[in-house]
């Protein structure tokens, strides 16, 4: 086993980045976290030498559409006792520097919802980690919802 963290810097906020981390981790059966930060995004990930190769071949190949990496630093941990991988708070507000995507027009999966007479259908509001606003609702970064002006929109349980 052996154990990395990764400081990557882009447009790595807001994009769905964490989640899609999320799923690389699970699906090769690492444990460890992400998280944004002030920077970019944190990710510390241990598990199998294979698995991590697997696993860095995935991120730099498949990124979310909106997602673009300017840097990314790769260094190696102790191990640690954990067996799970989280998405977990955000840290470092000292420095803000993080990029922010540009607001973008509603992609044709969330014209799909709005159409159908699910959830959210005819849902003026729809959009999703690939579409909608980011820069006209982001108050400051790291890109969390308790930093935009959703912050006072409570979610409904099945989005939380």
């Amino acid at each position: 086993m052996i154990r990395y963290v990764y400081r990557i810097e882009g447009v790595v906020q807001g994009v769905g980045f964490r989640p899609f981390i999320y799923t690389l981790a699970l699906k090769y059966g690492l444990s460890g976290f992400v998280r944004n930060s002030s920077l970019g995004v944190e990710i510390q990930i241990q598990g199998e030498p294979k698995e991590l190769e697997l696993f860095d071949e995935a991120l730099l190949s498949n990124l979310p559409p909106l997602a673009h990496i300017d840097s990314l630093e790769k260094h190696p941990l102790p191990l640690s006792d954990t067996d799970t991988f989280e998405i977990i708070h955000t840290f470092g507000q000292d420095q803000k520097k993080t990029l922010v995507s540009p607001d973008i027009k509603v992609c044709q999966e969330c014209l799909r919802d709005i159409r159908s007479t699910g959830k959210y259908y005819r849902y003026f509001a729809t959009n999703c980690t690939n579409c909608g606003p980011r820069y006209s609702i982001i108050k400051t970064v790291p890109y969390d919802r308790i930093n935009s002006s959703m912050s006072s929109f409570e979610m409904c349980p099945s989005c939380e």
